[in-house]
């Protein structure tokens, strides 16, 4: 399969990466969409502590093509906006669901054209709308919202605060979290 690899500064390169396998408690997602997102922008500047060589593009959905072990075969065809990113889940950041400040995060890039993730991490979209259609977008705290059609708004997030925000501007918002 095909990565954009980021190289450091604003260097990428177009690189060949082995299929991924979805281990137990895994999906493998066929990445359809994935934005470029202010935090990708920033690291190519020097501006958020990433190193490369990395798969950037934490903003992406696609359709389930794999599950492992442990994982329900019903996900496999249904599209979904990928998390991308989990944490070590025993750390103190991790407890109060602040995953990007785990020190064990893992991150795993949309830049690609299959990418494998925890089953945690992928959050099916409703039927009939497809990942390309399900525009991500972006509120000023920095949360990140999938844009199901104009003024609906579904959140991937922890708390609720981005949920609050977008009720009072108006936007029907919904919060879905992990289970």
């Amino acid at each position: 399969m095909k990565v954009a690899t980021w190289r450091g500064d604003a260097r990428f390169t177009l690189d060949e990466a082995p299929d991924p396998v979805a281990g137990p408690g895994q999906v493998v997602v066929d990445v359809a969409a994935a934005g470029i997102c202010g935090t990708d922008v920033h690291a190519t500047q020097g501006l958020f502590p990433w190193t490369p060589p990395m798969i950037m593009g934490h903003e992406y959905s696609g359709v389930v093509r794999d599950v492992g072990r442990g994982v329900s075969r019903r996900l496999i065809g249904r599209a979904v906006a990928c998390e991308p990113s989990y944490g070590c889940g025993d750390c103190l950041h991790c407890r109060h669901g602040r995953i990007s400040q785990c020190a064990r995060a893992t991150r795993v890039g949309g830049f690609a054209e299959r990418a494998a993730l925890p089953v945690s991490c992928v959050h099916p979209l409703p039927k009939g709308l497809d990942p390309v259609t399900a525009e991500r977008e972006q509120w000023d705290d920095g949360n990140n919202v999938v844009a199901l059609e104009p003024g609906v708004v579904v959140a991937y997030e922890r708390n609720t605060h981005t949920i609050n925000k977008m009720r009072e501007a108006g936007v029907e918002a919904a919060l879905i979290t992990p289970t």
